[in-house]
C-alpha cells in the first residue's frame, strides 16, 4: 500500500500543530474508517460531475463553485441545518432546521 511521504514529513505535522488540527490516521485500504471525507468527497466529485469541464480553467471555476454551495448554501444535518461558514462564524440560526434542497 502506498503512503504518501508528504503526510508523515515534519512540515505537515507541524502546519497541522500551527492550525490546531489532529491527524487522524485510518488502516491502509480501510476507506470506511474515514466515512466523513468519503462522504464529502462523493458529494464533491457528483457536484463537479454535473459540470461541463473541457480544460484547466472550467475545473478551477466548477471547483470554486462547489466549494462555495458546499461551506455557504448547503445546510449540513450534522451541523443542525447551519451551513459551514455560518459555524466558522459563529451565527446561529434560530427556531427550527432549514429545509432541505
Amino acid at each position: 500500500m502506498y503512503a504518501s511521504p508528504i503526510l508523515g514529513s515534519s512540515w505537515f505535522r507541524f502546519g497541522l500543530w500551527l492550525l490546531g488540527i489532529r491527524h487522524q490516521r485510518i488502516q491502509p485500504g480501510c476507506p470506511l474508517q474515514n466515512g466523513r471525507v468519503e462522504r464529502f468527497i462523493g458529494t464533491v466529485k457528483r457536484a463537479l460531475a454535473a459540470e461541463a469541464i473541457t480544460d484547466g480553467h472550467d475545473f478551477a471555476v466548477a471547483l470554486q463553485q462547489v466549494r462555495t454551495w458546499y461551506n455557504h448554501d448547503r445546510p449540513h444535518d450534522h451541523l443542525q441545518g447551519r451551513t459551514p461558514a455560518e459555524v466558522w462564524a459563529g451565527i446561529t440560526v434560530k427556531g427550527t432546521m432549514r429545509s432541505k434542497e
